[in-house]
């Protein structure tokens, strides 16, 4: 094969191999090496990744670790009692209609929700995926018969491994306010979002209790024991929860297919972040794109798959067939 085209096969390939960690096949030919298991488990650790799809569900389905992280992250903005699960995946009214899949879906004694994300792959419009979901708790707020239209308070947490917002802030709080006045307009939705990358506090820096969950949250994985500065009721739960070793067999397996799905995310994004497609865009790659786009579609990935990959619509992709 030409060395021109061994780059763009290997974006393909990248490609597909996020494709693979969203529960898509894909032709096994285009499949990197397997790793050696018995290597995969020297690499595992201690404690499982927070950031893992299935040590963040296993962490915070434990009731009492949620509402402490709950607690912590609102504030005096809400204090959280009891909480109830809800069912994480949210119907359209007819089959045609988009569905959304939450990590966590809870609701507290005052029948308040919450929306609870983990996202580690960059997304362009992630913001507007979240307001998204929001729409699909505030709908089951309506009572049937006469009602007012009073909502109660919605609150989506977001953590996601990248930046969205400019500045140093590492914890944002999104309202809705009246621009003229500069005055929060309503507190009946609320978003807050925790940029890992911006959290840059050794353990000694962090003092507050919210400041220790954001820390266990990026560097959890790597930790060999349970720091001494760590020891309380509350995270010496979460230690225990995260402990690898006490993992059932079944719950391993799961784990480890997650650890390799986030690896998997990881490298892609990496490499497509080295890709710069929105840089080669401006700068007269238009073509290239093009041949990736052609040569991804030939492989089988759906314009849907691309367009979360490179940042582009829909539209422009199939405008690339």
């Amino acid at each position: 094969m030409q060395a021109k085209w061994r780059k763009d096969i290997y974006v393909i390939r990248r490609m597909i191999l996020y494709t693979n960690s969203l529960g898509i096949s894909q032709n096994k030919k285009y499949c990197m090496k397997k790793v050696n298991p018995k290597q995969k488990n020297r690499k595992l650790g201690t404690f499982m990744n927070f950031q893992t799809d299935f040590a963040f569900k296993k962490i915070l389905e434990n009731e009492r670790l949620l509402i402490d992280f709950l607690n912590e992250t609102l504030g005096y903005e809400c204090k959280v009692a009891s909480l109830d699960y809800l069912k994480s995946e949210q119907l359209g009214k007819t089959e045609e209609d988009r569905k959304a899949v939450y990590d966590i879906y809870c609701k507290n004694e005052r029948g308040e929700c919450f929306i609870i994300e983990m996202q580690v792959a960059y997304q362009k419009h992630y913001f507007d995926r979240i307001l998204f979901y929001a729409t699909f708790p505030i709908q089951k707020y309506a009572v049937k018969g006469k009602w007012d239209f009073e909502l109660k308070p919605l609150y989506c947490i977001s953590i996601v491994d990248f930046e969205i917002f400019g500045k140093n802030n590492y914890l944002n709080h999104v309202d809705f306010v009246r621009r003229e006045a500069m005055e929060i307009a309503t507190k009946k939705v609320n978003f807050i979002i925790i940029e890992l990358p911006k959290f840059q506090k050794t353990l000694r820096q962090s003092e507050t209790r919210l400041d220790w969950w954001i820390y266990c949250i990026k560097h959890l994985g790597q930790l060999k024991k349970q720091p001494a500065k760590l020891h309380n009721e509350i995270f010496d739960e979460l230690f225990e929860t995260a402990r690898i070793n006490k993992l059932k067999k079944e719950d391993m397996g799961q784990y480890k297919k997650s650890v390799t799905e986030y690896a998997d995310v990881k490298v892609c994004m990496r490499d497509f972040g080295e890709l710069n497609m929105e840089k080669g865009l401006k700068k007269g790659m238009l073509a290239k794109t093009k041949e990736i786009v052609k040569n991804s579609l030939k492989e089988g990935l759906s314009p849907d798959i691309l367009s979360r990959i490179t940042g582009l619509t829909p539209e422009q992709i199939n405008e690339m067939r």
